[in-house]
């Protein structure tokens, strides 16, 4: 940071920092807003299978064999849903655990040399 006064040395660090810290919120906001609306979908899926399974269970005790195939395609096209999300979810968990890695790393990295000055 050159010859500036320690004062000036200080604020120059505090905006660094307030600055680095507006960029990881930039970044893993969106990621950490993405994955909250994929668990709250995975959780209406997963009540809706639920629902179609408990009317599985019914229309099969009542032999209603019209209805348990309706039910069946309906439960498999539930199921694969609840995957495809499951899948996205991972895709995202993995992205912002790599992402904040490198800001905690690079975070890290800015105290030492704050430290060391």
């Amino acid at each position: 940071m050159g010859c500036d006064s320690p004062a000036i040395q200080k604020k120059k660090m505090k905006r660094m920092r307030s600055e680095f810290i507006n960029e990881r919120s930039r970044v893993l906001g969106p990621l950490k807003e993405q994955i909250k609306k994929l668990e709250e979908q995975i959780e209406t899926n997963e009540k809706k299978l639920g629902v179609l399974t408990a009317e599985m269970q019914a229309a099969s005790y009542a032999k209603k064999s019209d209805k348990i195939n309706i039910l069946s395609r309906s439960i498999f096209f539930c199921q694969a849903e609840i995957d495809a999300l499951f899948d996205k979810l991972e895709a995202l968990t993995n992205d912002l655990e790599a992402h904040s890695l490198i800001f905690d790393d690079k975070l890290e990295q800015m105290e030492k040399q704050w430290r060391m000055q």
